[in-house]
């Protein structure tokens, strides 16, 4: 039994009139005729009582009819569904992400994405810090991955998400809270709060590199984890440190007594790059791609 026969009699049930059937599936008379004989052959029924004037169903014709409509619209219902997953506007994509992305990233790309295509499914995934685009990528899981810094791989596409400047949150009660932005001198022999060097070497490196070169000689450390900011910054608040902080970062923490200056010399900033592989995007991940380059960051 195929489909084709079920249409064939579903026609003729509703119009009791083969000529009108087959009008109606634009395939010959006889066409129609060879698909019900066809289909009474398989069922060992008789579906129609056909006269020379009339054509009506019988019995068996009747308890077929309703099946055979809930069949034919489930499978329209079925052939409607994966349109929609064929045009990504449904489905599930694993996104990626790292430590210590700015705090409204994450939650405003998925409120975009909720209005926008509310029947795809993002599952939000947490990456180690420091973690390579081509490791993240080869994830099972993970479709797309956010990470920190310029993404160059062969065979790997990247989308800038975000760029913030990068300052340093200071106890409200520092000498140095009174001055309008720093320059790495300022911070000579302050003891920083920082994510371990060992989760994120480039990373690390960059920053305090950076802060060497502009003629910072001296500093100590304290550890807090990747991305853990609410608690490097309860050490900022205690007087105990300085932190290198993005403004969004201290503002979320929403704390008086930590403030935010920013760093002139160097003068740093966080980039966060989107990056997939593109011959493994299916349809959904394909319209997150389409998003985020509607909401890309002129150069």
């Amino acid at each position: 039994m195929e489909l084709r026969h079920l249409r064939a009699f579903v026609a003729v049930a509703e119009e009791l009139h083969f000529g009108k059937a087959a009008r109606r599936l634009y395939i010959a008379q006889s066409a129609v005729s060879q698909l019900v004989r066809g289909l009474e052959a398989e069922l060992g029924v008789t579906l129609f009582e056909r006269t020379s004037r009339r054509v009506s169903l019988t019995w068996a014709g009747h308890v077929l009819l309703d099946e055979a409509r809930d069949l034919l619209a489930r499978q329209a219902l079925l052939t409607e569904r994966m349109g929609r997953v064929r045009a990504g506007e449904t489905g599930e994509v694993g996104l990626g992400t790292i430590p210590a992305l700015p705090p409204d990233l994450i939650p405003g790309l998925l409120a975009d994405l909720r209005d926008r295509l509310p029947d795809v499914s993002v599952v939000a995934r947490s990456l180690p810090s420091g973690l390579t685009a081509a490791a993240a990528l080869d994830r099972p899981d993970v479709d797309i991955a956010l990470l920190r810094g310029a993404v160059i791989v062969p065979g790997i596409s990247t989308i800038q998400v975000a760029r913030e400047r990068v300052g340093v949150a200071l106890p409200a009660t520092d000498s140095l809270a009174a001055r309008s932005s720093l320059v790495a001198t300022d911070l000579e022999g302050r003891a920083f709060v920082a994510f371990p060097r060992h989760d994120d070497p480039v990373e690390f490196d960059r920053l305090f590199g950076a802060l060497a070169a502009s003629g910072l000689r001296s500093h100590s450390s304290h550890e807090s984890p990747p991305g853990g900011v609410d608690a490097s910054l309860r050490l900022v608040r205690s007087g105990v440190a300085v932190s290198l902080k993005l403004e969004s970062e201290v503002r979320a923490h929403r704390d008086s007594a930590v403030v935010w200056r920013p760093l002139d010399d160097p003068a740093l900033h966080v980039v966060i790059t989107a990056a997939w592989r593109p011959d493994q995007l299916g349809p959904a991940s394909r319209r997150l791609v389409d998003l985020l380059r509607e909401q890309l960051l002129p150069q």
